[in-house]
């Protein structure tokens, strides 16, 4: 990690940014844009991987925003990784370039609502140019009514727990949950068929 380099963001709509991601030397004040957009994707939830080298990001293709996607790029923009994500979740962060973890939907009480529900704190496990997963790691059961009832999950330093936050109990607290093997953790449509 260079302990001289900042990122910093251009907060706004996704679609609505022109640049979002920024870099920082401290040292000597010069700024740049960190993944340079042309138009083509919305970004958002920008953050370092653990060992400082990347900078993973999660977005949704331009114009419709139906399409997600999933990238990492050096602070220096010399290297990206950049891959279509077939998967819906409202917030996402990674360990590493192997693992992304995604918060998937609030818990709606409303039957209406319930087949499209995906309440859990979901790990995905990069294959090539795509994903396994997901896989459930936690039951979040956050509403997300407000940005502090949202789960805003991230790895430990080591890669180990995960930290979030939700509101089941009426108020937003802090939870740990330990990342166990990525193919002992159960599937999106076997915790549904449990839960539902």
């Amino acid at each position: 990690a260079d302990p001289d380099l900042l990122t910093f963001c251009h907060e706004g709509p996704w679609a609505d940014v022109v640049q979002r991601i920024w870099g920082l030397r401290v040292s000597t004040g010069e700024v740049w844009p960190i993944r340079p957009q042309s138009g083509d994707l919305a970004i958002g939830h920008e953050c370092f991987t653990h060992d400082g080298e990347w900078i993973g990001y999660h977005g949704r293709r331009l114009p419709e925003q139906t399409i997600h996607a999933f990238g990492f790029v050096r602070p220096d923009n010399s290297e990206m990784l950049e891959h279509d994500f077939p998967f819906h979740c409202t917030h996402f962060a990674s360990f590493g370039l192997d693992y992304a973890l995604g918060d998937g939907t609030p818990a709606n009480v409303q039957p209406w609502f319930a087949s499209k529900q995906k309440p859990y704190l979901m790990l995905f496990r990069r294959n090539g140019h795509t994903w396994d997963g997901p896989r459930v790691l936690a039951f979040h059961r956050a509403t997300f009514n407000e940005q502090i009832q949202h789960p805003h999950a991230r790895f430990s330093n080591d890669g180990t727990r995960v930290v979030y936050s939700s509101d089941v109990g009426g108020y937003s607290n802090v939870y740990i949950v330990d990342v166990e093997p990525f193919d002992d953790l159960p599937t999106v449509e076997e915790c549904n068929a449990e839960w539902q």
